[in-house]
């Protein structure tokens, strides 16, 4: 299993950020689905797992797909721990990567879209 590194780490986290800009989220979802056969350490699993939801709830959301909204109520709790658990990580990048990805993504303005996609990729 190939491991991943810190440059590829960053890569990784800005091909992410580029093609949800470019709402390609399907295609984002297999790209995070790829990562996946890396060697990740645990704090890398639960960042890309935790991106993957994310973008999974929001797709559910957006295309009515959701029948039960306790479901995804858990669903986000899950992600709000993996949140929590890369604040213990030093991850706080990470973190706020996530947080971000959760405001953007719930929003329908596509200028927030944008904004999101500068900032990760001028901050990565």
């Amino acid at each position: 299993m190939k491991k991943i590194n810190k440059n590829n780490y960053k890569i990784h986290l800005v091909k992410i950020s580029a093609l949800i800009n470019l709402k390609k989220i399907e295609e984002c979802q297999n790209y995070i689905e790829s990562i996946f056969d890396l060697e990740l350490q645990e704090e890398e699993f639960i960042l890309f797992e935790s991106i993957l939801e994310i973008l999974n709830i929001s797709k559910e959301i957006k295309t009515n797909f959701y029948k039960n909204m306790e479901s995804i109520e858990n669903r986000i709790k899950k992600i709000n721990e993996n949140i929590e658990k890369l604040k213990e990580y030093d991850k706080t990048i990470e973190k706020e990567f996530l947080q971000d990805l959760i405001n953007t993504l719930f929003m329908i303005n596509d200028y927030k879209l944008m904004r999101f996609f500068i900032n990760w990729q001028s901050f990565i």
